[in-house]
Parts: C-alpha cells; sequence; structure tokens
C-alpha cells in the first residue's frame, strides 16, 4: 500500500500471568482500495522477553484482494509466507469438519461443562474524540474458573479489556468495504459456501 486511503493504529497491552508474557503492541492498518497492509510491532517484558529476539518482534501481514491473496512476512527473518484464499477455505472448511465431529462435539460439551465463566461490562461514560471520532471508554472484565470431576474450582483466570468504543455506523466506509469484500471473497457472506462457518 503506497498511498493509504485510511490509516488507523492500536495499541494492545497485556499483563501476561503473574507477569510473565507481558507486552504490548503497536500495529498500523492501512487500507487503499482492495489493498491491506498490518505492520505490527510487539515488545515483551519480563522474563519472557529473553526468549522473543531481545524483547521486540516486527511482523508485516499484506492482503490483496484482486489477486487474492495474504502474505505474512516476519522482518527480523527475512522471510515471508503465502496462502491463497482458496487454501484458506479449504483450512477453515477442514477445522469446521474436526469440530463437527459427534465424538468431538461431545468432548468439547464435556469441557466446557467443567468451566464457568462471568462477564463484567461497564460503561465509564468517560468521552474522548480519537482520529476524529467520538469514542467511550468501556472495561470488560471476565473470569473464568476450571472444574475438577467433583465440581471444585482448579484454575481461575482474569481477563480485562479497556477499550474506547465507536459506534460502527463511525467507522471509516473504507474499512468497513474492504472488510465486506473479504467476507464475499471468502463465502461467508449470506448464501456463499462458507456461511455456515460463522
Amino acid at each position: 500500500v503506497v498511498h493509504a486511503d485510511v490509516t488507523v493504529q492500536r495499541l494492545v497491552k497485556s499483563g501476561g500471568l503473574g507477569g510473565l508474557g507481558a507486552f504490548e503492541t503497536t500495529e498500523k492498518l492501512m487500507v487503499s482500495g482492495d489493498k491491506e497492509c498490518t505492520k505490527g510491532i510487539t515488545k515483551y517484558s519480563g522474563k519472557f522477553s529473553s526468549l522473543m529476539n531481545k524483547g521486540a518482534k516486527e511482523a508485516t501481514s499484506i492482503t490483496r484482494l484482486d489477486k487474492e491473496l495474504i502474505w505474512n512476512i516476519d522482518n527480523d527473518k527475512k522471510t515471508y509466507t503465502e496462502m491463497t484464499f482458496e487454501q484458506m477455505k479449504k483450512l477453515m472448511e477442514s477445522m469446521s469438519a474436526i469440530l463437527s465431529n459427534p465424538a468431538k462435539q461431545d468432548s468439547l460439551r464435556k469441557a466446557m461443562e467443567k468451566i464457568s465463566s462471568n462477564v463484567d461490562v461497564n460503561k465509564t461514560g468517560e468521552k474522548k474524540t480519537i482520529a476524529g471520532l467520538e469514542c467511550e471508554r468501556v472495561i470488560i472484565s471476565m473470569q473464568g474458573e476450571t472444574m475438577d470431576a467433583s465440581g471444585k474450582p482448579v484454575d481461575t483466570t482474569w481477563v480485562k479489556n479497556d477499550v474506547w468504543m465507536t459506534p460502527l455506523s463511525k467507522v471509516p466506509a473504507e474499512l468497513y468495504d474492504f472488510d465486506v469484500k473479504m467476507a464475499e471473497k471468502m463465502g461467508f457472506m449470506e448464501g456463499g459456501p462458507m456461511a455456515g462457518l460463522l
């Protein structure tokens, strides 16, 4: 994408588990017509950072609707992988076939029965204008517990998402149009061959 019609910047932070695996990702999404490019830099902190390229990793993803191709580039290793839309469809179809297997469904159902979850959505009322869009701060807190055979909790996980949200109608049309075209190409739209997977 040489000249982007729309550029969106994202910042994602995670404290990890007890500080282990904590990271911060800065991402830039650029869209121009039927082309999309995402550039991201992930910085790890704590002990885990020593295992992840001295604490930082840069990656780029390019999607071409006209060529029905996705390139994922490892900037550090200077290598890339290529996947066609058709290959992605077959991958998702194979995953769907596995999940639709009765034995697999029964196994997943039993596993889910051992998980208890609670979600709390807090609309703080705080408002801010970001990139020209009126946004509202929302804090989403999730707690999950894994039970043993007797129903006793053996593991608890907490996840907290602190996000600034804006109505879909205010999202730049170029981003929305690209996502719709991508869904059409992949057959996810109503009546498409992959619609049942959503």
